[in-house]
């Protein structure tokens, strides 16, 4: 298809200018990018190609896809970023994603947000998480989580193992009440939780060591 062919003259590209030392960012949102295009993509990730910042936003791409990708990332020691927002990734997807982060040590964001990743994705997730020392950034806003998917991935990135700083939870199937639990579990270590609260997002952060709830601060969510 012309989508493909498309695909393949970016990766010929990045692989002609690719060299020692150059950190290269390849940019493929909006493209209609479905899940053949993704596996040629996903092979670019396990030849020495130095890509760094890797974007898929808004694409076609179902658990199929994700499925590749995540086991290229698995072996993967460049990539820093990948955004995968506005997909249609679900729970098989999320839980290759857990197999890829417990072996991934490069990563440091990972935008999954907008998918369809519901409780039984998070959990995997979390479990991945739990053993990955070098992610900083997991964004799952606007998927299927409830409060018992959200509670396995606060107790992964709570732990001593864990480098998150930020973790996305936004527009999910998660009460005030929940939010504000959510919120106060994570009080004891530096991170940013970004969670729904009555139409506003709560950062939980322990910047402040005399955090408590009352001192959650919400800003208005413009999107």
């Amino acid at each position: 298809s012309a989508i493909m062919e498309a695909v393949k003259g970016v990766l010929a590209q990045v692989a002609t200018n690719a060299r020692p030392g150059l950190r290269l960012s390849t940019e493929l949102q909006n493209h209609g990018i479905d899940d053949d295009c993704v596996v040629v993509i996903a092979r670019s990730l396990s030849a020495p190609l130095a890509i760094s910042v890797l974007t898929l936003s808004n694409n076609n791409i179902t658990d199929i896809g994700g499925v590749a990708l995540a086991d290229a990332v698995a072996a993967n020691t460049t990539l820093l970023e990948l955004t995968l927002d506005r997909n249609l990734i679900a729970d098989a997807g999320a839980a290759a994603f857990g197999r890829a982060l417990a072996r991934n040590t490069s990563l440091i964001r990972l935008y999954l947000d907008n998918n369809q990743i519901g409780d039984m994705g998070a959990a995997p997730l979390a479990q991945g998480l739990a053993s990955n020392s070098t992610l900083l950034e997991l964004h799952l806003s606007s998927n299927e989580i409830t409060m018992a998917g959200a509670t396995s991935l606060c107790m992964a990135v709570a732990s001593s193992t864990s480098a998150i700083r930020e973790l996305s939870l936004c527009k999910n199937r998660i009460s005030d009440v929940e939010a504000e639990m959510l919120a106060s579990s994570l009080t004891r270590r530096r991170i940013t939780l970004l969670i729904d609260h009555t139409n506003r997002i709560a950062m939980a952060s322990k910047r402040n060591p005399s955090f408590s709830l009352q001192a959650v601060t919400y800003s208005d969510v413009r999107q």
